[in-house]
């Protein structure tokens, strides 16, 4: 193992014991036993030794969660590597979602060249998103932490409205489009609502360890991402590696969106999505840019989230103690790893770019 992907296991692990530790204390303000509310959120999220039915549905109910979380956090440490800060993935991931949905209701295509389009449509539309943001960086300068900001706001009405008027299904109540036909979803395990994403989003982790580590390009994104003045002067194109970081990084917020509407929810409804655009953010920064570490720390992720419920039935513990987790968690990373966490994160400007990570 790598001494990098030791580094962002020991660091996943560090802040899941400080966090587990200090929000344990929580659930006593409402006497309940601390034991009893973590012990529940760990039931929840991954089963109990000798209940096998009990823990097959814990862990279906985890890996559906984090799906969508990996993707996300994927493609914002693509684009943390060339030092940008895309905090756009939700927007991204809802026009990946909706080209997906519908390109799988509208299209007739035979069954397996049905789901490749429509994914691929996802992936295109999130990168096609991504663009302006790139292009105004690359060109005026203009920080895309502000530019993919906005830009998701305008996607998440720009969905909602298409979703209720243009693609609107009108045998269905609610800004929905139509069903996606069967020859578009994801395969799904017999008996789960386990589907394809589950083999695509490890794929796309390999995919992107090996582009990182083993590709020019992946060179390139190391390089100017840590000094873009340097790369510059070594003869790349700044503007063009910038540009191709935001695009990629989008095409795999989009495959997130794709992977839900075609793997789970079988139609795009606005709303859909609980954030998972902004807890890729958490997990990139979690698994420290690493592929491996992001794995880990998505896993992790969709873990709480799926404890949450088990939680709060079991133990009376609002779910929303796993915010209160998941915020110390980044807390914990942030205090040990600042000078680790990407530049574009702590600082936003004009010649932001040029100047080398610290």
């Amino acid at each position: 193992m790598k001494p990098a992907t030791r580094g962002a296991f020991a660091r996943i692990v560090l802040a899941v014991a400080v966090a587990l530790c200090l929000a344990a204390l929580l659930p006593a303000l409402v006497r309940v036993p601390p034991g009893k509310a973590v012990g529940a959120l760990l039931t929840g999220a991954f089963g109990q030794p000798g209940n096998l039915r009990a823990t097959q549905f814990a862990w279906a109910g985890t890996l559906l969660r984090t799906v969508p979380i990996l993707l996300t956090g994927l493609s914002v440490g693509i684009a943390f590597r060339a030092g940008l800060f895309n905090i756009g993935a939700e927007g991204q991931l809802l026009w990946g979602a909706l080209a997906a949905a519908w390109v799988g209701a509208v299209w007739n295509l035979p069954p397996a060249l049905h789901i490749a389009v429509a994914a691929g449509a996802g992936a295109l539309a999130g990168a096609l998103w991504a663009w302006p943001a790139a292009a105004l960086k690359v060109r005026r300068q203009a920080p895309e932490v502000v530019t993919t900001l906005l830009l998701t706001f305008v996607a998440v009405n720009a969905t909602t409205y298409l979703a209720s008027h243009p693609l609107h299904d009108p045998t269905q109540q609610g800004p929905r489009t139509a069903s996606v036909l069967p020859t578009a979803l994801f395969p799904t395990v017999p008996g789960t609502r386990l589907h394809l994403g589950l083999l695509i989003s490890p794929g796309v982790a390999v995919l992107a360890a090996l582009l990182l580590q083993r590709t020019r390009f992946g060179f390139q994104l190391e390089v100017v991402g840590r000094n873009a003045a340097a790369a510059e002067s070594a003869g790349i194109s700044v503007p063009r590696v910038q540009t191709r970081a935001l695009q990629l990084s989008g095409a795999v917020a989009g495959l997130a969106g794709a992977a839900e509407v075609l793997g789970v929810h079988r139609y795009f409804l606005a709303g859909f999505s609980p954030g998972y655009g902004y807890e890729g953010i958490a997990v990139a920064v979690l698994g420290g840019n690493t592929p491996a570490g992001i794995v880990v720390a998505a896993l992790f992720w969709g873990g709480l989230a799926n404890g949450a419920v088990e939680m709060e039935v079991s133990a009376g513990v609002s779910r929303h103690l796993v915010t209160v987790i998941q915020a110390l968690v980044i807390i914990t990373v942030a205090v040990r790893r600042w000078p680790a966490i990407p530049s574009a994160v702590r600082r936003t400007g004009p010649t932001a770019s040029a100047r080398p990570c610290t």
